[in-house]
């Protein structure tokens, strides 16, 4: 199976919050203009993620976990390409310090003409408004290419890209297995180092578990600030509901 790219397997949708943190209802509290606006110049593209903030984005089904912000506070969130703005939306925090974007649709949809359809080398950039608060991240090219199950085991296949703006190095890189029972982490960063930016794994599992475990390949700067995700997948991106229209590839 080759999945790089569209709505994670159902095991990702279950296991996603419990990944990260509770999914609350996402409160949509205003509306931005719409794609394709061109950035202003002095908008930085440059990652930096400041103070206990994170911005994490999962390229294989478009969805942006924001974590640390001010409860309550209303938060700017712009998907630039190029120059330009190829998604945007302005959410309230949840109690917590969270926003999700893109998970279930409805409330936690992006606001702009079209869903962006994330990939490597765009930026996410948030501002607290109200305040000078501005976080940037870029998305790095992390990508599971195949994964093949059997009663009690997993293999994975997977490649990162690892020069230029988009290189997932230096920094964590982590393929999770998660499974009813375990939650296997391991380091495919040596994997990768020698190959050049391959890597295959054979994970262990409990007996029948393999079907249906959650397979993800995580990057993350080392302070936790800047993560990009890869979860198995279908090869396209799948529009939620209530959710605009993802724009074309």
């Amino acid at each position: 199976m080759n999945n790089r790219r569209g709505e994670p397997t159902r095991s990702s949708r279950v296991h996603k919050t419990n990944r990260r943190r509770s999914l609350g209802a996402a409160v949509a509290a205003g509306a931005m203009v719409a794609v394709a606006m061109p950035v202003l110049s002095s908008v930085s593209s440059d990652a930096a993620v400041g103070g206990r903030r994170s911005i994490e984005v999962t390229t294989s089904s478009d969805m942006v976990i924001l974590q640390g912000y001010p409860n309550r506070a209303r938060v700017r969130i712009m998907a630039i390409r190029g120059g330009v703005i190829v998604g945007s939306a302005i959410k309230r925090v949840q109690p917590g310090g969270l926003i999700e974007m893109n998970h279930g649709g409805g409330a936690d949809c992006w606001e702009s003409a079209r869903t962006p359809n994330l990939r490597p080398g765009d930026t996410i950039r948030t501002r607290i408004i109200g305040t000078p608060t501005i976080d940037t991240s870029v998305v790095r090219g992390v990508f599971i290419d195949s994964v093949t199950r059997d009663d009690t085991s997993i293999t994975v296949t997977g490649h990162v890209q690892m020069t230029g703006r988009t290189a997932a190095n230096p920094g964590i890189l982590e393929l999770r297995v998660r499974t009813d029972s375990a939650d296997e982490r391991v380091n495919v960063r040596p994997d990768v180092v020698a190959s050049g930016g391959t890597f295959t794994r054979d994970i262990g599992v409990a007996a029948g578990e393999a079907a249906g475990a959650e397979v993800v390949l995580e990057w993350s700067n080392g302070g936790g600030g800047e993560l990009s995700v890869a979860e198995e997948g279908p090869a396209e991106p799948v529009r939620l509901p209530g959710c605009p229209r993802i724009e074309a590839n």
